[in-house]
């Protein structure tokens, strides 16, 4: 991964009506978001018509993000992701039947695990990368209370929960990268943290 750390947002009703301006808000934090150097976006996948328009604005607008789909967790959901080419996906939770219909099409869908039984079952079933969630509700240590069982890890992302000012103590602790969401904003603007981190990382790779 180009830099450890995805950056998701949760589109709101206005953000998916169809009139010109009704995403302003949002895409000024997009250009906030680029501007202070995010490059793995994921936009939260919505039942709402909307979507599907939004995330072609945004491919148009944003080439630099590398895209993907957060809370990915139906069929119909993952098959829209596949239509509008996004680089990879997200779902909250373990889902054997659609973790098959991704691999089938080649869609990188990456599984929400908790348990060591549900983290085995995605070994097992060959996924590189997995992402553990609620990742605030695990702990900072949980990584490697798990290398004990586990002779060896695929990437694991910690999701869920995650702030700017703690994201370098979880990546110390063995974890290839973080996601974060509701903790990247302080009183409605992007955490003012933020910009450092994303040097202080970039430096690192």
């Amino acid at each position: 991964m180009n830099l450890p750390l995805i950056v998701v947002l949760r589109p709101n009703e206005s953000d998916l009506a169809p009139d010109h301006y009704s995403s302003e808000k949002l895409f000024f934090l997009l250009n906030q978001l680029k501007k202070v150097g995010v490059v793995n976006l994921e936009i939260a996948w919505s039942e709402h018509p909307g979507w599907r328009t939004l995330i072609e604005k945004i491919q148009l607008n944003f080439p630099s993000f590398l895209l993907g789909a957060a809370s990915v967790s139906s069929e119909k959901a993952l098959s829209q992701v596949q239509s509008l080419d996004l680089a990879y996906a997200m779902t909250p939770f373990w889902d054997l039947n659609l973790q098959k219909k991704a691999l089938a099409s080649n869609q990188i869908l990456i599984p929400g695990v908790l348990s060591p039984t549900e983290i085995r079952q995605a070994c097992n079933f060959g996924c590189r990368i997995i992402k553990l969630f609620p990742a605030s509700a695990l702990g900072v240590n949980y990584l490697s209370q798990l290398q004990v069982p586990f002779t060896s890890l695929p990437f694991v992302i910690a999701a869920g929960g995650l702030e700017v000012n703690s994201a370098t103590c979880w990546l110390s602790k063995g974890y290839g990268a973080i996601v974060l969401g509701r903790g990247l904003m302080k009183n409605g603007v992007i955490d003012p943290e933020l910009e450092g981190l994303i040097t202080a990382l970039s430096k690192q790779n």
